[in-house]
């Protein structure tokens, strides 16, 4: 069945679904619908009129509610100057001629016609300030509505709720801009839908209502987005597949280097080794040099020796005299020979000391130069793993970015997560261009140490040359220990070799500081690297926690409205819904009433429903049954003693005794001939039996006092009182056998009587379980069947429950037939998809 609603209505039904925090009103008139908008408490307003008089009014009532202005402008779709037009009927001025109107009033006349200058709806909003922002309904209450809605631009994206005055008679050629076809061809590109349309006293021209359509908006939209987003991710991982080869080749480089300088550092060691093995030679040439010391003291005293044995020969005076003389001359000689060891010692240990000093410069150096290779090895380590962080973190920002993609964005934050995937491109392409540099000058840094190796072994081929140098030497010192003269030439040379080593030891020594420089300048550039890498690990960190904060917040707002629109939806459409029912079960209870004298009861709410009342009909005419047993009482208790009644009175009957106290009998005639009587099935069986035979009835019991009370004043308004025995039976303890506790009717006794009156015979017994109440207590309706079990299990049973969509119930059902198979008893189980749900068990 459909339902209309009235314009008012569906306003009524958006208002509670997409709240007005803002109100634009154009053609706001004499302000007859702001009376509205303050009823309904709207925050903000924005009231625009071209008439100068009825602005005037509009200002007067915004000024009393703050956050509302009024404003006189002609909108339009762009600022121009255009003919305005005032008509006999001011209500219809504007920008269109009153003539053309004429084919809708007849009457209407052009009084003035002036040029203005129009305003397009964004100017105006944009003068507004932060307000605009506010607004998310707009009423368009003039001709042509269409000029106002293109002058909106992108305004119209934050719009929920849109009203325009149209022409919706086709066939009246009004002026472009004016017709609804017009004005759907434009919304629905911009994402509304029509959802209502209300003619006003001219039939030709109406209002209809637009609701913006965000599900069809965000699926185009987001469409567009992905595909976008799909190429950024493309690129992405392209320039990644390349950053990761750079990376690959810059590690290469990196352990190219790392094996140059192991073989720097062997080369430095045989270096040392050639070093030791010079000191070791020149201790020995020092202990040579003490021997020869040792030889002059000999000589010495020879000399003493000599000038003993001189003055001993006094007799010989030639000889004496030739002796003397050889003696001065070989002092004088002597003399020179030691002034001269005495100078060459000199330079000798000043070399030396040179030599040492330069030796121990370069062992600092080296120190120097192994802790910048230590520094520099760890800066390429920490570079490494900020690398791997930065690869994790990338891959988490692109499972973040696919989960985004899945929960489909707004357009202009997929707009923006393309703006950031387009940056980060960049930015790749920038770091990319950066290793590249990173890898050049690895290359460079190992082309340096190629030429510091090759220069090193130069050095120790070098060093080896002076070991054997130093050895030749240490043999002709040797050999020059008996000779002075040969000493003293072997003397200069070695002072030449000393010289020449140190030299290269001084060369060596610049060597090493070069290469110092080199590895500071690496180690800087290695830490600006790392800086860098630590930059972009950061960016991306932040750039990805912010996006996918930003993506959550915003499903979380989306979900959150689209929730809110369907909740208010299924209201709406509910509340219609029951109140239509309502009306329908109104109009036939008023129908039976007039026909038939009798009030039909509510069969819409907590009642039983329409379906199940009609399956209930017809489960009584199909089976006739002796019995009925209900638990819980209201409109199903009527309906069944009036199905009854109808029953006793279509098929023949036998008399029944009549006892005035025995409840279980009528205490009036119903039969057709004015006489109380039985079934024809039943009599025929019975006609033996007198008082206590069974009479049709309903058995109802009711714990609420007020249903029982009402329940019993319907039963007597439909004249049906007498086949019901309504009980009040207050709930009270029930404990099954297993232990389990419940709350349910005080029913048993009676049960147990009427167990007494069907001995000896197999009745038809229907069982109507539709109470307690399920907030009563877990599986409340479950004691129902153990109950009636225990004393009508002989009998045929047919269980209806009703209520069956409810879980308890399912579950209660469940428990029933464990119950009837544990206790061998056939039966079988039929549901049925009414309103409410219902179960049917047929046992025996």
């Amino acid at each position: 069945m459909q339902v209309n609603f009235s314009l008012q209505q569906w306003l009524e039904a958006m208002r509670h679904i997409a709240p007005i925090t803002g109100m634009l009103h154009v053609g706001a008139g004499m302000g007859n619908a702001v009376a509205r908008y303050a009823e309904w408490g709207v925050p903000a307003a924005v009231l625009v009129e071209a008439s100068e008089e009825h602005h005037d009014k509009l200002a007067s009532i915004a000024s009393s509610h703050p956050g509302w202005s009024a404003h006189q402008a002609v909108l339009a779709e762009r600022a121009e100057e255009i003919s305005f037009y005032v008509a006999s009927n001011v209500s219809e001025s504007g920008i269109i001629a009153p003539e053309n109107l004429a084919g809708l009033w007849r009457n209407l006349k052009t009084k003035e016609q002036r040029r203005i200058s129009s305003t397009p709806l964004k100017a105006l909003f944009d003068s507004l300030g932060p307000r605009a922002g506010h607004i998310n309904w707009a009423v368009i209450d003039c001709l042509p509505a269409l000029p106002i809605l293109k002058g909106a631009q992108a305004i119209l994206e934050n719009w929920d709720v849109l009203a325009v005055r149209a022409v919706l008679d086709e066939t009246q050629s009004v002026g472009q801009g004016t017709s609804k076809a017009e004005i759907d061809s434009f919304l629905q590109a911009h994402g509304y839908q029509p959802i209502a349309v209300e003619e006003e006293r001219q039939p030709a021209v109406g209002m209809v209502l637009y609701v913006r359509n965000w599900k069809a908006v965000l699926n185009v939209k987001l469409t567009a987005a992905t595909e976008a987003k799909e190429q950024q991710t493309n690129l992405a991982n392209d320039r990644h597949l390349q950053l990761e080869q750079l990376t690959k080749a810059r590690d290469e480089q990196a352990q190219l280097a790392n094996d140059r300088q192991q073989q720097l550092e062997q080369l430095t060691k045989a270096r040392d080794e050639q070093v030791k093995l010079a000191n070791d030679r020149h201790l020995q040439l020092e202990q040579l040099t003490k021997a020869r010391d040792e030889q002059a003291q000999l000589a010495n005293d020879r000399h003493l020796q000599l000038e003993q044995l001189t003055k001993a020969r006094d007799e010989q005076a030639k000889l004496a005299n030739d002796r003397h003389l050889q003696l001065e001359q070989l002092t004088k000689a002597r003399d020179e020979q030691t002034k001269l060891a005495n100078d060459r010692q000199q330079q000798l240990e000043q070399l030396t000391k040179a030599r040492d000093e330069q030796t121990k410069l370069a062992n600092d150096r080296q120190q120097q130069l192994e802790q910048l290779t230590k520094l520099r090895d760890e800066q390429t380590k920490l570079a490494n793993d900020r690398h791997l962080q930065l690869e994790q973190l990338t891959k988490a920002r692109d499972e973040q970015a696919k989960l985004a993609n899945d929960r489909h964005l707004q357009l202009e934050q997929l707009t923006k997560a393309r703006d950031e995937q387009t940056k980060l491109a960049n930015d790749r392409h920038l770091q990319l261009e950066q290793l590249t540099k990173a890898r050049d000058e690895q290359t460079k840094l190992a082309n340096d140490r190629q030429q510091q190796l090759e220069q090193l072994t130069k050095a120790r081929d070098e060093q080896a040359k002076l070991a054997n140098d130093r050895h030749l030497q240490l043999e002709q010192l040797t050999k020059a220990r008996d000779e002075q003269a040969k000493l003293a030439n072997d003397r200069h040379q070695q002072i030449e070799q000393l010289t020449k080593a140190r030299d290269e030891q001084t060369k060596l020594a610049n060597d090493r500081h070069q290469q110092l420089e080199q590895l500071t300048k690496a180690r800087d550039e290695q830490t600006k690297i790392t800086a860098e890498r630590q930059t972009l690990h950061d960016k991306a960190v932040s750039d990805s926690a912010q996006q996918v904060g930003q993506i959550t917040e915003l499903l979380k707002i989306q979900q959150t409205r689209l929730d809110k629109m369907e909740q208010g939806l299924r209201q709406q459409i509910t509340k219609g819904l029951e109140n239509s029912t309502k009306q329908i079960e109104s109009f036939i209870g008023i129908e039976t009433y007039l026909s038939r004298g009798q009030l039909l009861p509510a069969l819409h709410g907590w009642p039983i429903s329409a379906d199940f009342a009609l399956y209930l009909i017809n489960l009584l005419e199909k089976n006739n049954y002796d019995l009925i047993l209900e638990f819980g009482s209201g409109a199903s208790t009527v309906l069944m003693a009036s199905a009854i009644v109808k029953q006793l009175q279509r098929h023949p009957m036998v008399q029944v005794p009549h006892s005035e106290n025995d409840g279980r009998h009528f205490h009036r005639n119903i039969g057709s001939d004015g006489e109380h009587h039985f079934p024809t099935h039943i009599a025929q069986e019975n006609v033996n039996r007198s008082v206590i035979d069974l009479v049709p009835r309903v058995v109802t019991f009711e714990h609420h006092r007020q249903y029982f009370d009402e329940t019993r004043e319907k039963l007597h308004q439909a004249g049906v009182a007498e086949v019901v025995e309504l009980i009040h039976a207050p709930l009270q303890d029930y404990a099954t056998p297993s232990g389990e506790q419940f709350l349910y009717y005080d029913c048993e006794k009676k049960i147990a009587e009427i167990a007494t009156l069907l001995d000896g015979r197999k009745a038809k017994i229907l069982l109507l379980v539709d109470g307690p109440p399920g907030a009563t207590c877990k599986l409340a309706r479950y004691p129902a069947l153990p109950i009636v079990l225990r004393n009508l299990a002989t009998h045929r049973l047919d269980v209806l429950m009703d209520d069956f969509d409810r879980q308890d119930e399912k579950e209660i059902v469940s428990r029933w037939s464990d119950l009837l198979t544990k206790r061998s008893l056939a039966h079988k189980m039929e549901t049925f998809a009414f309103e409410k749900g219902a179960c049917l068990i047929s046992v025996n």
